[in-house]
């Protein structure tokens, strides 16, 4: 949880380090959150993913 926790919290402050104001911030944050969840292996399991996806679940901090 704690792991977790830091690695939301210092990508959304990345995200509006990278970005020039809040508004554009959490649009790419909120993008990201759903690639995110569609790779983690919640939405869909990885079994499940076609070979040329397995790639991005090893590299999905989520998963």
């Amino acid at each position: 949880m704690y792991g977790s926790f830091l690695t939301f919290t210092f990508y959304g402050m990345m995200a509006v380090a990278m970005t020039p104001n809040h508004h554009m911030a959490s649009v790419v944050f909120s993008a990201f959150y759903g690639i995110w969840n569609l790779f983690s292996g919640f939405l869909l399991p990885r079994p499940s993913m076609p070979v040329w996806w397995e790639w991005y679940y090893w590299l999905c901090p989520v998963s």
